[in-house]
């Protein structure tokens, strides 16, 4: 994998990434001044993108570790059609290589952590459990974890037809950035925001879904999990948190339910405590550390 220039503007820290298994892609790396201590990826959501990340990716590069990221195939800086992830192969194999690179930068043993939202939680989910020995701490904010949520009986089969036949069928996600967040009057909506996706790739979200849930046991039990949530949020249910972290036989896990929040804490009204308190996480389990 190399960076190369890009006409498509780019924010500062991004580039273009060339790739020997998988699509180029938008994609972030931050480094450290000195040598780092870790290394840490972000995964974002469906719609979104990874430059929203880079003031937190300043918080952790700043507390020693290089970071990371992608814009997904169809979302943002990177190409594809809109909504369209491919199948779970593709991500694991974008993944890989974010692990890689981040060995390369920070060292083959650094400590690695792990940050993704909403869908990236579901996604960064699966990676936890398909490759354990990876990651050692995890924050997982908002995670979409029941993709199938609460759907009529007929649209399942309905949409596997049609994923069988014209994948690429691009639907709207149905959410609103009002779910996500208060907007504020007279705001620019983001031009490289989205809600769109392609019947196939929203039948292999339920697809992994149904493997995430099935195979928790796969976690290392040694990993560190941070998960908050938006009580408020209605794009994924405070309930379906609840009733992971109970399944859920890690020695170090936490909970944090935000009273008033919407789908996007760190985006949010209390998006300043929401960044302190994984700052305040993540520097107690000894990934990030300030003088």
């Amino acid at each position: 994998m190399s960076v190369t220039e890009s006409r498509v503007e780019m924010p500062p820290g991004m580039a273009m990434s060339t790739s020997a298994t998988g699509p180029d892609l938008a994609r972030l790396l931050m480094r450290p001044k000195g040598p780092p201590r870790g290394g840490v990826m972000i995964v974002h959501g469906l719609g979104e993108h990874i430059a929203r990340y880079i003031p937190l990716a300043s918080m952790l590069v700043e507390g020693g570790c290089v970071v990371t990221g992608v814009d997904f195939p169809g979302h943002a800086r990177s190409p594809g059609g809109r909504g369209d992830l491919g199948s779970w192969e593709m991500v694991e194999s974008i993944f890989d290589e974010s692990v890689s690179l981040l060995r390369k930068e920070a060292g083959e043993h650094a400590p690695m952590g792990m940050v993704a939202h909403s869908m990236g939680g579901l996604l960064g989910l699966r990676y936890l459990q398909v490759r354990p020995e990876v990651f050692s701490r995890a924050w997982l904010s908002s995670p979409l974890l029941r993709p199938t949520g609460k759907r009529p009986p007929w649209l399942r089969p309905l949409v596997r037809a049609l994923a069988s036949v014209v994948p690429g069928l691009v639907l709207s996600s149905g959410v609103r950035t009002s779910q996500c967040r208060v907007v504020t009057e007279g705001e620019a909506p983001d031009p490289h925001f989205h809600n769109r996706v392609t019947v196939g790739w929203g039948v292999e979200m339920w697809r992994i879904e149904s493997r995430v849930w099935a195979e928790l046991d796969r976690l290392a039990p040694e990993l560190q999990l941070l998960m908050t949530q938006g009580e408020a949020d209605e794009v994924c249910p405070p309930g379906h948190a609840r009733e992971l972290f109970g399944k859920l036989g890690l020695r170090d896990k936490e909970l944090k339910m935000l009273e008033g929040e919407l789908h996007e804490p760190l985006f949010g009204a209390q998006a300043v405590m929401v960044q302190e308190l994984v700052k305040d996480w993540f520097e107690s389990r000894g990934l990030i550390a300030f003088d």
